[in-house]
């Protein structure tokens, strides 16, 4: 963990620029994103935002030619309300399979209290003084993080791709213990697979949530209360994996919750 993120979460950001990485599973000829507030209390503004070809692994720079400034229905800019999430308009960007992408977000006045995503697995980056999205090189791009803050995900714009195949579990779907920038966890192992194949066209999502439980909060939100957010408000989902259950099994042996019989988690699960 960068040793900020603690404090970066709770404090949220100002007047600075993230530069988050994540990678694609399928590739395309265009992208979007999708910003979340979930967890925030105020509404959060994103004054500008822009993504682009990661120019190699471990670099904080983008590709030359490849940046796209994003819109919001339109506009540069974006207010996401509390408990809310938004998708920005699509961009004409050709991404190959298994892609890394860089995503730029400003805001200008404060955040507050970020709505950020725990594990980590992946090096991002941000600048601590004005609006750097429009910039494809690293220089002010001086801090490390180890979190990805308000992004929610990133969605190709694929007409091959017949469906999406949404991952739904704990610290095993999440990618704990996989090797640290290495696109390690086993979906990215599904997705190389898949796109070998040749054959099923479809995308990997990752929903999994370290120590999450099937009936009862763990580290978030268990997996019943946000099924319908993390499974059926993606798009274009045809098949969920589920892989939860393990946590609600070993939470009598020590963190003081309360034991869940196997009765209790097979109706969970139906």
């Amino acid at each position: 963990m960068a040793p900020n993120d603690e404090g970066l979460s709770q404090e949220g950001f100002e007047d600075e620029t993230l530069r988050l990485m994540i990678r694609t599973s399928v590739g395309g000829n265009g992208v979007r994103i999708r910003l979340s507030n979930t967890f925030g209390d105020e509404p959060v503004t994103f004054d500008r935002a822009s993504v682009g070809i990661r120019a190699e692994p471990g670099s904080a720079a983008i590709e030359p030619r490849t940046l796209r400034q994003l819109t919001f229905g339109g506009d540069d800019d974006v207010t996401i309300t509390a408990g809310g999430r938004v998708l920005s308009d699509p961009v004409d960007l050709h991404v190959e399979p298994e892609q890394e992408l860089a995503v730029n977000l400003y805001a200008a006045a404060p955040t507050g209290p970020t709505t950020f995503h725990h594990l980590e697995t992946k090096t991002s980056f941000v600048a601590e003084s004005g609006d750097h999205t429009g910039e494809t090189g690293a220089d002010a791009f001086t801090t490390e993080i180890s979190r990805w803050f308000y992004l929610d995900g990133v969605e190709v714009v694929s007409p091959e791709t017949s469906g999406a195949i949404v991952c739904l579990g704990d610290s095993i779907t999440d990618g704990f213990e996989s090797t640290y920038d290495a696109n390690a966890t086993y979906l990215d192992f599904l997705a190389e697979r898949i796109n070998e194949s040749g054959s099923l066209q479809k995308s990997v999502l990752n929903a999994g949530i370290s120590a999450n439980r099937v009936l009862s909060r763990g580290a978030g939100e268990n997996a019943l209360a946000r099924f319908d957010r993390d499974v059926f408000a993606q798009t274009g989902v045809t098949d969920v994996h589920l892989l939860d259950g393990i946590n609600d099994i070993g939470a009598g042996t020590g963190d003081g919750s309360e034991t869940v019989t196997a009765e209790e988690l097979i109706d969970g699960y139906l």
